[in-house]
């Protein structure tokens, strides 16, 4: 990894963190993460390997890596209009590094895993940028769901934050955003 990128991030680990052991655990983890961390800003990889959460209300699970063409294949079919934002975020990826990693929040609809994914515009305009190399992900803690009738249909009825253990539910395989696939996580680390 290259020496300024290193620094960079444990600067940033150091301005989120006083706890000497916290700082050590960030910093193993950073070297363990196979992806290039010069493409995304020094802060959101400390939030990540530090497991603050990414500036929302929800509990950072872990990390874990995925090439953008995983991550868009689970993905709905983009519009034009988010082929709109799309270019709008790569003008913006060239100027300055990823402010905000993808993420996928773990949901549970009727016991069953599912994945709600943040970032695919992220995902596509990095892809269109620099390739497909894996792009560090955040893993959030969901919500929990069960099905009730509704019209002759099915409704999602909320009831509460996910609570099942983040590792019991990164081991099984997770139902995709798209509806139809299963995909398997391996996450770099569990919070």
């Amino acid at each position: 990894m290259d020496p300024s990128v290193l620094n960079a991030i444990y600067k940033a680990v150091k301005r989120l963190s006083s706890s000497a052991p916290a700082i050590e655990q960030a910093m193993e983890r950073v070297s363990t993460i196979p992806a290039d961390l010069g493409r995304v800003s020094p802060n959101s990889v400390a939030r990540s390997t530090l497991a603050l959460s990414p500036l929302s209300d929800r509990a950072n699970w872990g990390a874990t890596v995925m090439t953008p063409s995983e991550f868009l294949s689970s993905s709905p079919r983009m519009t034009d209009r988010d082929l709109i934002q799309v270019e709008k975020l790569k003008a913006q990826i060239q100027q300055q590094q990823l402010k905000k990693l993808p993420e996928f929040q773990i949901d549970q609809t009727n016991g069953q895993p599912t994945l709600q994914q943040n970032g695919r515009h992220r995902m596509s305009a990095l892809q269109q940028l620099q390739g497909d190399d894996p792009v560090l992900l955040n893993l959030l803690q969901g919500d929990q769901y069960h099905l009730v009738p509704q019209d002759g249909a099915f409704a999602h009825a909320y009831e509460g934050a996910n609570t099942a253990s983040p590792l019991d539910v990164l081991r099984q395989q997770l139902l995709a955003p798209n509806g139809t696939d299963l995909i398997k996580i391996n996450p770099l680390w569990t919070n």
